[in-house]
């Protein structure tokens, strides 16, 4: 089994858990749980994005820049909205 088949599934599975989320947080009871769905698709989305980026060697550290870059600015936005 390749490295982007892998990817593929676990995109496959992330996007389900995301749709889960959306079904989650429509309902005040369930709003934790959606959360709790959304968090763990992401986690997997991003997980599969760095197998991915490090797998490909033609652009690797271009890729990994610009990727930690927008893991930085979602933080930082993310942050900031805390406040």
């Amino acid at each position: 089994m390749s490295v982007a088949s892998i990817a593929t599934a676990a995109y496959l599975v992330a996007a389900l858990l995301f749709i889960l989320s959306l079904a989650g947080l429509s309902k005040h009871e369930s709003a934790r749980q959606g959360w709790l769905y959304g968090v763990v698709g992401m986690t997997i989305a991003l997980a599969s994005t760095v197998a991915l980026t490090i797998h490909d060697s033609s652009s690797r550290s271009a890729t990994i820049g610009i990727l930690v870059v927008a893991v930085l600015i979602g933080a930082a936005r993310s942050e900031e909205r805390r406040v």
